[in-house]
């Protein structure tokens, strides 16, 4: 893993020490070795992470002093790519050295080939060539800001934002997105003028000519069949079995964070039957004591060690801090500051671990959100005094919980009814933290562009819809920044092509009924650890707000933030009016504002 930063066309317009200063930015992404190339017309700059070929895959690589190359991630098919084109010669352990080589002999239009989590930009002088590539999935950021004779292109936000004049200003379609769900689109960051390619999509940029498109996945051919759920275990076991003895690949130790639930307990039953040096890593949350001692079960019974973490108030203000200096994103999602706390702790052991990002979104995890999409054989009249019923109820609860569970009720019954475009909409709406109205009354807008009218929307369609959303802006931002925070490289096996292919290829009947989510997952864990319980309630990565209301008062923090003078003028530049009032709404909103604003009082 690495981290890169680099200006492309008229340098004129810069100063070398600015230049410089904006490259040392993303130096924790990668702080084994840190370079700076200057070459005719662009500088370049990469931060690595040794992890594989230690004492090979120098960067920016380059070859015949016209073509410079600088990435971030990790390509794990190389091997299988060598037998597929026999004439691409790889002398090298670095992926580095074999990207270059794939690129540089014939193969660049086959981007959709490469199995991984990557981003790289690739400068060709005697072209004039400027190409930037992101992986499928999202998994590695990258930024760029493209003016009429100049390209910057970096790893990290934060690092385009040092090369501007002027103090940065809030892009407002950005702030509209993170005050509805908490985190930002995929194409987008939080400065005006700086943008990310979309997941999947390649740049090529020579003399202000620009030109975006999406890779073609080539997907292997996963037949959707009624095979018997046994059958489909096993098969789904050899796919797994396959895709992490792969990422286990690794010259520095390889570890898995282990939650104690069911998709991190595969991916360290799997790794255990590979290496008996695999660590696992843990966290454990005052507030969530069900997957915590599971975690030490799983850990005893595979024989691999496990160190835990316990996040407490003091792990709390460390990773806020770490969070405010080193993410380039605001994200209100709890979850991220135990992550880093998590990743604090694996550091001291390890420089790569698995983990189970994407399994939930792929193997319908989530009963408050997939349920819905079960099935009603009610009949219209008795669901209209059914859901009567759940309005009331809703009506009168005052625990947050329960109310989202009756409300996903509500729309369960519903579902079958409604047109598919309202499905999607209403599926969407569940992570809205302030509603439509709420936004315009601060002067902004929601993105609808983004709704189609689909002649069907079902499970496969509600999975697909959270992995490009909720998956890539929330969960994959989180495990990138948080991990890469601290120079640590995060593997996340549930992502590589065949688990994908593999779960879309599944009927609703072997994900989740009215009892169980996960079911195919669940046989396959059970199979691999027997003698453990696995139901219980699900827990996530988040912290309790009666954990955070200990740690800090909400209210005073948020209406201290509100009045700094740098506050005060980002929101005014962007014209948004009316927000403390939004912002002071719930626990939820007023969670939201603070890490909001938390991020911003450093770089505003």
């Amino acid at each position: 893993m690495c981290g890169f930063f680099g200006v492309v066309g008229n340098l004129e317009k810069f100063k070398i020490e600015t230049i410089k200063d904006s490259a040392e930015m993303v130096r924790h992404r990668g702080p084994d070795k840190f370079n700076i190339q200057y070459c005719d017309n662009a500088i370049m700059a990469s931060a690595r992470l040794k992890v594989v070929g230690l004492s090979q895959g120098e960067q920016p690589s380059k070859s015949n002093g016209y073509d410079y190359l600088v990435y971030n991630g990790e390509i794990f098919n190389f091997q299988s790519l060598q037998i597929r084109f026999p004439n691409l010669t790889l002398n090298s352990r670095s992926d580095t050295e074999n990207l270059y080589q794939f690129l540089n002999n014939g193969y660049s239009n086959n981007y959709d080939l490469l199995e991984g989590q990557f981003a790289f930009a690739n400068w060709n002088i005697s072209t004039g060539k400027l190409t930037l590539a992101r992986d499928r999935n999202g998994e590695k950021p990258l930024y760029y800001k493209i003016n009429h004779d100049y390209v910057i292109f970096s790893s990290s936000a934060d690092a385009i934002t040092n090369m501007m004049e002027n103090s940065p200003e809030i892009e407002k379609s950005s702030i509209s997105n993170y005050f509805s769900n908490g985190w930002l689109a995929s194409n987008e960051s939080f400065f005006k003028g700086i943008v990310q390619l979309e997941p999947g999509e390649k740049l090529t940029w020579r003399a202000n000519e620009i030109k975006r498109e999406l890779f073609i996945r080539n997907p292997k051919n996963f037949s959707k069949s009624k095979d018997l759920l046994d059958n489909k275990v096993v098969e789904l076991a050899e796919i797994f079995k396959d895709v992490i003895n792969r990422q286990l690949d690794a010259d520095v130790q390889v570890g898995v964070f282990l939650s104690g639930g069911i998709d991190s307990s595969i991916l360290a039953s799997f790794a255990a039957e590979k290496s008996d040096s695999i660590n696992a890593f843990s966290i454990q949350i005052p507030g969530q004591n069900d997957d915590g001692p599971r975690s030490s079960s799983i850990a005893k019974s595979l024989g691999i060690k496990q160190y835990i973490t316990d996040f407490n108030e003091s792990e709390f203000y460390k990773s806020l801090d770490i969070y405010m200096r080193k993410f380039d994103t605001p994200i209100s999602d709890s979850g991220v500051l135990p992550l880093i706390s998590l990743v604090a702790n694996a550091k001291k052991y390890a420089s790569v671990a698995l983990a189970g990002e994407g399994g939930d979104e792929l193997f319908a995890g989530y009963p408050w959100a997939y349920s819905r999409f079960i099935g009603s054989q009610k009949s219209e009249r008795s669901i209209f005094f059914e859901n009567l019923v759940l309005r009331i109820k809703r009506r009168l609860t005052t625990d947050l919980e329960r109310e989202a569970n009756l409300s996903n009720m509500i729309i369960a019954n519903l579902n079958p009814y409604l047109q598919a475009r309202d499905v999607q909409e209403k599926f969407d709406s569940k992570y809205n933290l302030l509603g439509a109205s709420e936004i315009q009354n601060m002067g902004l807008k929601l993105d609808k562009s983004r709704f189609t009218s689909p002649a069907t929307f079902g499970l496969q369609d509600a999975l697909s819809w959270d992995r490009k959303h909720y998956l890539v802006n929330d969960l994959l931002v989180k495990a990138d920044r948080s991990s890469m925070a601290l120079g640590f490289e995060l593997r996340l096996p549930f992502l590589s092509d065949a688990v994908i292919q593999f779960a879309q290829s599944l009927p609703p009947e072997f994900l989740i009924n009215h009892k169980e989510t996960k079911i195919i997952l669940r046989r396959l864990i059970e199979s691999k650890i027997p003698g453990i319980r696995w139901d219980g309630q699900k827990y996530g990565l988040g912290i309790p707000a009666k954990n955070i209301s200990g740690y800090i008062d909400l209210d005073r923090e948020v209406k201290s933030l509100l009045s700094l003078p740098n506050i005060i003028a980002a929101f005014s530049k962007a014209e948004i009016s009316e927000t403390s009032k939004y912002f002071l709404k719930n626990f939820q909103t007023k969670w939201m504002a603070f890490m909001l604003l938390k991020w911003m009082s450093i770089r505003f």
